[in-house]
């Protein structure tokens, strides 16, 4: 089967990706001017005033990226529907598509939907930054107050070490890595919010057009659809080519739900998405034996979800 080419969100993401840029070295560089310590001209640490601007810019990046958020699901989810119709030639041209496409009050509510909860994962990760970047500034106050009293018991080599934390140098590793910290997963890794970011974005956005491609197949009547290959290396593999029922009207396949229930396939920053097709008879022989090749694979342990069968 000729799949055409799904679109790309580079320059979109990229948007996204400098404001998180600008912002970060906004922050960064006022930290490291409040905190950096000068032994022969100490200040004082004011905890508040310097939350206070934080939380500024943080609420500011927020703004930003809800308003990019938006018209990124909102054009993505399109996109997805035209790229149903197309694949199932309904539409002979990308515009004829767009066009052609229904958005109403259900999709309407979906897009919304995916919408509040990128944004509301955006706002999780600034919300633990800021409470990242508060711990910093403590932590830095207090090793000043330690190499107060350091120097006044005679320990000048233990302070002299403090003091070479809080340099420029020192101070920007500390904030970059203990301070831009958006979210920490159940193993323990720390993610900074640009990349935790990044993540939500990639993955709500291949979600969104795959919503789009799932709730345009509802009103087409056309349910079926092939994973896509991307030469992956992990359980995604396992998956690529498969044929899956987008809304499960079709018997005898699994459907996109049960798939991405196993978490092998359409997980947080997959790639995978689907192409719609009107039958099995779109597919080459090869890609059909494919199919059920994949399908030999999968066992049905229970009505809610499928899993990879134990090799003897």
């Amino acid at each position: 089967m000729d799949t055409i080419p799904t679109p790309k969100y580079d320059r979109d993401k990229q948007v996204m990706a400098k404001m998180f840029s600008d912002y970060y070295k906004q922050m960064l560089d006022y930290l490291i001017l409040q905190l950096q310590f000068n032994p022969t001209d100490p200040k004082v640490i004011r905890e508040k005033d310097i939350m206070r601007q934080i939380n500024f810019w943080l609420k500011e990046l927020n703004t930003g990226m809800a308003k990019e958020i938006e018209k990124l699901i909102k054009k993505v989810f399109k996109d997805g529907q035209a790229y149903h119709l197309l694949s199932v030639k309904e539409a002979k041209t990308w515009e004829k598509a767009v066009s052609s496409a229904s958005f109403n009050k259900l999709q309407r509510g979906k897009v919304e939907a995916l919408i509040a909860d990128t944004y509301e994962d955006i706002l999780l990760a600034t919300h633990h930054t800021s409470n990242s970047i508060k711990k910093v500034v403590r932590d830095t106050t207090a090793k000043v107050a330690r190499i107060n009293s350091l120097q006044n018991r005679g320990y000048k080599d233990m302070a002299k070490q403090l003091e070479k934390e809080l340099t420029k140098q020192g101070l920007s590793k500390t904030i970059v890595k203990d301070g831009f910290v958006g979210i920490t997963d159940r193993a323990g890794r720390k993610w900074d919010l640009a990349t935790y970011s990044k993540m939500v974005v990639t993955t709500k956005t291949n979600q969104a057009f795959i919503e789009g491609v799932r709730h345009e197949s509802e009103e087409t009547g056309f349910d079926l659809a092939v994973i896509s290959h991307h030469g992956a290396e992990d359980a995604c593999s396992n998956w690529e080519g498969m044929v899956i029922s987008l809304s499960g009207k079709t018997e005898g396949y699994i459907t996109y739900k049960q798939a991405r229930d196993t978490n092998e396939i359409f997980h947080p920053n997959c790639e995978h998405t689907v192409h719609s097709i009107r039958s099995l008879d779109m597919l080459h022989p090869d890609e059909i034996a494919e199919h059920k090749q994949k399908m030999k694979a999968i066992g049905d342990v229970d009505s809610r979800k499928y899993v990879r069968k134990k090799k003897k």
